[in-house]
């Protein structure tokens, strides 16, 4: 079981490159992905976005790569033509106002189009070293997740066990909730027609109405999703969406077993169950 809540950083120089990957995801329904590039970089979205693709993830992720390039991959040129320009304009203006003129060459360099700084990016090599990091990076991420994974999978289990142990409660009151009804339904039949009534008739008025409202079928069917709960905490991969279903499904058991429930003794039961369905649904949020 591996949770959707993660984080990973590294940082390491890869031929003469510094690279800084991060990333960090939260729970959705679905791969919700944002990718952070530098400019230089920024026709690699794609590609990491591929790359993740593959991993088959369900989260909200956000990657932020950071990159230096290479002093061979840096280009920088000075437009001449501009600055003797600018040179000349300066020089003209100087003696106009008849003022000494002295080049200074860093306020030159500052002006609009004399330094030009180009970067050429070598994409296979570039490929080639975010696969590195990114490999390397989504490795302690997945180590994360899977640590936060082993935590939401005990605490389910947990929860799992509390729900078998009232549930057997529940069924220990069972039949004594089937007589509660039969007196029930007794009284009901003395109040309307007296003494003299067919016992025979209330018998069978009795066995309709227990269909109805006896709850060994919901105990039975509360048994099943149990065992299925525990067979899908044991398998490998995404199962969150899974835990959901089967949770909603033991809920609706229980909250027909409060419904036709006539007995004090049982009510904790019931309400002990719910808290701990609602417990494993929140964790199951989380899980991928």
């Amino acid at each position: 079981m591996k949770s959707m809540t993660g984080y990973a950083l590294v940082e390491d120089t890869i031929e003469n490159s510094f690279i800084s990957v991060e990333i960090k995801s939260y729970n959705s329904k679905y791969l919700e992905l944002d990718v952070t590039l530098p400019n230089f970089l920024s026709s690699f979205e794609a590609f990491v976005h591929s790359f993740i693709v593959k991993k088959k993830v369900r989260a909200k992720m956000g990657i932020v790569i950071k990159a230096f390039h290479s002093s061979q991959e840096a280009q920088i040129s000075i437009n001449r033509e501009i600055a003797k320009s600018y040179i000349e304009e300066l020089k003209s203006v100087a003696t106009d106002l008849d003022i000494p003129f002295t080049a200074d060459i860093e306020l030159l360099l500052k002006q609009s189009g004399i330094l030009k700084y180009e970067i050429k990016t070598d994409r296979q090599a570039w490929e080639r070293k975010l696969t590195v990091m990114l490999n390397r990076c989504f490795h302690f991420y997945d180590q994360v997740r899977l640590a936060e994974g082993e935590a939401l999978l005990k605490d389910i289990q947990n929860q799992a066990l509390l729900i078998e142990e009232e549930l057997k409660k529940i069924e220990q009151y069972s039949s004594k909730m089937d007589e509660c009804f039969k007196e029930t339904i007794k009284l009901r039949f003395l109040e309307v027609v007296g003494n003299d009534y067919n016992e025979e008739r209330v018998m069978q008025e009795v066995a309709a109405l227990l269909v109805r409202f006896t709850i060994n079928e919901e105990i039975v069917r509360l048994k099943s999703h149990i065992v299925l709960l525990k067979t899908e905490l044991e398998k490998q991969g995404a199962i969150g969406k899974r835990l959901d279903f089967i949770s909603q499904e033991i809920m609706r058991e229980i909250n027909t077993i409060g419904a036709k429930n006539q007995l004090n003794e049982i009510t904790p039961s019931v309400i002990m169950i719910k808290s701990c369905v609602e417990n494993i649904r929140e964790q199951a949020k989380n899980v991928e």
